[in-house]
């Protein structure tokens, strides 16, 4: 189980880090206004570093007695403009302050990681947490801080060289939580839903420090390939059980995706009996597809087409996720 750091001068490293991280694809600087709660004058600017390549905005300062405060936004600042945050991913100077939805949380190996709670303002009714964990598609894990164990959304690694695209997939997704919210984005449920929970899904309380790092690939690689499909406007919805499906017009079930970060033995027999049993409830078996970092051997691949499970193959780097033949699902 992860822990949360409490430690002020190990925030602060992770703070710096989490900033020059951002700031490393930063490429313009630009002074305007952020818009925000408790703001009442205009007598300060802030200073925007827009990244091109991240399609994004970060503010960052420390709030003396208060927080480190990292906003973010997606629409490109004009020079002495104002500009809506779209969320915050702010840490506390020091110890634990529930007031403060984000943490660094470390492994048994001392790994760090970047997790938020779900605690999203909107200015909105039914804008916030339960909405937030309601719809959220990316992973989640259980995080101690000595006196109760709560469960986060997992961003990603502080060490990564992935984690500014992490970053931006977790602000894409909040973006699209809030018109969820608002209702701007219609959210569209299969006909038959699971009712039944598989005895190798759920939440898991104890994880090895491979396997969180996996984790925080795999939200990041779903969501990818749902904002690629979405782009096509093609109907797309998740759930704790399975990572994507795709809907056909009369709200069934089509196709079926389960996402993997490793070619090891357990992770392809996971993905395949995780399709296979997700798949039984549907009254038309949908098209079966296990997403994976690697091809197959020919011989492998051509052993689960006989069983109904088709594979895409996808290159993750540091620049972002590339999926092979992706139009054959279109």
């Amino acid at each position: 189980m992860l822990k949360i750091i409490e430690d002020g001068s190990k925030i602060r490293q992770c703070q710096r880090k989490f900033e020059q991280t951002f700031k490393k694809l930063s490429d313009k600087k630009i002074y305007g206004f952020a818009g925000h709660m408790g703001r009442t004058s205009y007598d300060k600017r802030d200073h925007f570093n827009w990244s091109t390549e991240l399609g994004m905005w970060g503010i960052f300062e420390k709030i003396e007695g208060s927080r480190y405060w990292n906003a973010f936004g997606l629409e490109k600042p004009k020079e002495g403009a104002l500009r809506s945050i779209l969320t915050e991913i702010n840490f506390p100077l020091k110890g634990v302050d529930r007031r403060i939805a984000r943490v660094f949380a470390k492994d048994e190996s001392s790994r760090i990681f970047v997790c938020h709670s779900g605690k999203i303002g909107g200015g909105r009714p039914g804008i916030g947490k339960t909405l937030f964990k309601d719809n959220y598609r990316g992973k989640k894990v259980m995080i101690s801080d000595g006196e109760r164990e709560e469960e986060f959304a997992l961003i990603g690694d502080i060490n990564s060289p992935r984690l500014p695209y992490q970053v931006r997939d977790f602000i894409l997704e909040v973006d699209r939580i809030k018109k969820i919210g608002i209702g701007e984005i219609k959210k569209i449920e299969p006909k038959k839903k699971i009712v039944f929970t598989p005895e190798f899904s759920g939440k898991k309380r104890f994880k090895l420090n491979k396997e969180i790092v996996s984790d925080a690939d795999h939200g990041y690689v779903v969501g990818e390939l749902a904002r690629l499909f979405e782009a096509k406007k093609i109907t797309i919805g998740n759930d704790r059980n399975r990572d994507l499906y795709i809907l056909d017009k009369e709200g069934n079930i089509s196709t079926l995706f389960e996402v993997k970060t490793d070619m090891e033995t357990g992770s392809l027999y996971s993905g395949v009996g995780q399709l296979l049993v997700n798949s039984l409830q549907e009254e038309k078996r949908p098209r079966l597809v296990l997403v994976i970092p690697q091809r197959l051997p020919s011989g492998m691949e051509e052993g689960l087409k006989s069983i109904g499970v088709e594979c895409l193959g996808y290159g993750l780097d540091r620049k972002g996720v590339r999926f092979n033949n992706l139009e054959r699902f279109y």
